[in-house]
């Protein structure tokens, strides 16, 4: 199963004989009903950094089928208070999701992964702008040195590291999907030295943006 938030990027090489199932639905949707769970409360939707992939062991596959299959049939359908019984569905469906995968990700405090979350909040909505965790720390109220304990503790990573991961995700998008070249793309993030920004990409991803586009294409 891939779990993926709006805008990131991916790409699958399928073969003639697979079999699946593609789920499309609205922030808006889930956040706006009934129950108090938002999706930002499911561990694969709460961290950029959580992977998107989960391996699902026979049981759960099967279950997850029925619970697909159970919110098509519920969509077609034009009963009472369907859109609540949509929410009520799905919401146990990440459920049963969460309790499979939260082994990938073990945040030792409530506490700071509430804070994390709340920095890549601001970093997903300043990340063009802002590029230093000293930034950050003044939107947050906090000290630079506290915040980069936070996803040191939680996820054994650096604010740096992940203000240069959310904008070189933004990157790949940006050259895949609105095919802007590679000068266009840094100067829309905030880097207007096209060698500079080649250099971070490549530090980043492995290769240049160049390649990166060619190898997709």
């Amino acid at each position: 199963m891939f779990l993926l938030n709006p805008g990131q990027s991916h790409c699958w090489n399928l073969s003639r004989d697979i079999d699946g199932i593609l789920f499309f639905h609205s922030r808006i949707f889930f956040d706006s009903g009934l129950s108090t769970l938002q999706l930002k409360d499911f561990p694969f939707f709460n961290s950029l950094l959580n992977p998107p992939l989960l391996n699902l062991k026979r049981a759960l596959l099967a279950s997850t089928k029925l619970a697909f299959e159970e919110i098509l049939k519920e969509y077609k359908q034009a009963q009472d208070l369907k859109e609540q019984k949509l929410l009520s569905l799905v919401s146990l469906l990440y459920i049963n999701i969460s309790r499979a995968y939260l082994p990938h990700r073990v945040v030792k405090s409530e506490r700071y992964l509430s804070k994390l979350r709340q920095f890549e909040d601001l970093l997903d909505g300043h990340f063009k702008e802002l590029k230093l965790p000293s930034q950050y720390a003044d939107l947050m109220h906090i000290t630079e040195r506290h915040l980069n304990r936070i996803p040191k503790t939680g996820v054994n990573e650096t604010p740096s590291n992940l203000i240069l991961g959310r904008n070189m995700v933004e990157a790949r998008r940006l050259l895949l999907y609105d095919h802007a070249s590679v000068s266009d793309v840094g100067a829309q993030l905030g880097y207007p030295d096209n060698s500079y920004f080649s250099r971070l990409f490549k530090k980043h991803s492995g290769q240049t943006p160049r390649k990166f586009v060619n190898g997709y294409r």
